[in-house]
C-alpha cells in the first residue's frame, strides 16, 4: 500500500489571486485584473524598480568619484573601473524582468476599464504619467461586467455590496429608531 504526503500539495494546483495564475498576472499581456490586485502587485514590483535605480546612482556617483580621483590614468586597472561595468550589465538585466511585469500589470489594468495597451505610452512620460497611471489604474474602477477583454475580476462580495443598493429583508416593518429601541410588549 502506497501512502500519499499529506503535506505535498497536488501537482495540479496553481497559485492563484482572485482567480488568475500569479505568473499569467505578472508576464501576459491577456485578461483584467482588479484594483486590489493591481495593488498586491504592482507596488512590489515598482519598490524593486526603485532599488534597482538607487544603486545605478549609487554606481554613477563611485564611478564618478573614482574618475576625478587622480589627473593622471592609473597605471594599474582600478578594480571599480573593472567591476562597474558588470555591475552594470547586472542591473539591466534584473531590469528588464521587472519592466516586463510592470507593463503586464498595468496592461490588464487598462483592459479592466475597455481600453487598449496603447495606454501604456503614458508610462514613459516622466511625472505625468505616474500621475495619470496611478489616478487611471489605481484608483478608478473597472467597467462593470464583461468587456472585450474578458469577464469581470471582481470577486470580492465586499465590493459587490458597495455597488448593489441596500434593501430591506421581505416582511420587515417601517419602525423608527425610538419604536425600534422599545421593548415590543407581545
Amino acid at each position: 500500500m502506497v501512502e500519499e504526503n499529506p503535506y505535498q500539495p497536488p501537482a495540479h494546483v496553481e497559485a492563484t489571486v482572485a482567480g488568475m495564475a500569479i505568473h499569467r498576472i505578472l508576464f501576459s499581456f491577456k485578461g483584467r485584473i482588479a484594483r486590489t490586485t493591481y495593488w498586491i502587485f504592482s507596488l512590489p514590483v515598482n519598490v524593486a524598480i526603485a532599488v534597482l535605480y538607487d544603486r545605478f546612482l549609487t554606481l554613477a556617483e563611485i564611478r564618478q568619484s573614482s574618475l576625478t580621483r587622480s589627473a593622471l590614468p592609473p597605471a594599474t586597472p582600478d578594480s571599480d573601473a573593472i567591476a562597474i561595468p558588470w555591475l552594470v550589465a547586472g542591473m539591466v538585466l534584473a531590469y528588464l524582468p521587472l519592466l516586463w511585469m510592470k507593463l503586464a500589470v498595468l496592461t490588464k489594468r487598462w483592459h479592466d476599464q475597455d481600453r487598449s495597451a496603447n495606454w501604456l505610452v503614458v508610462t514613459f512620460i516622466p511625472m505625468v504619467g505616474m500621475v495619470i497611471n496611478f489616478l487611471e489604474c489605481g484608483c478608478n474602477p473597472g467597467t462593470r461586467g464583461e468587456n472585450r477583454y474578458g469577464p469581470n475580476p471582481v470577486s470580492d462580495p465586499e465590493e459587490r455590496t458597495l455597488r448593489t443598493p441596500v434593501t430591506r429583508p421581505r416582511g420587515a416593518r417601517n419602525r423608527s429608531y425610538k419604536e425600534a429601541s422599545k421593548p415590543s410588549g407581545r
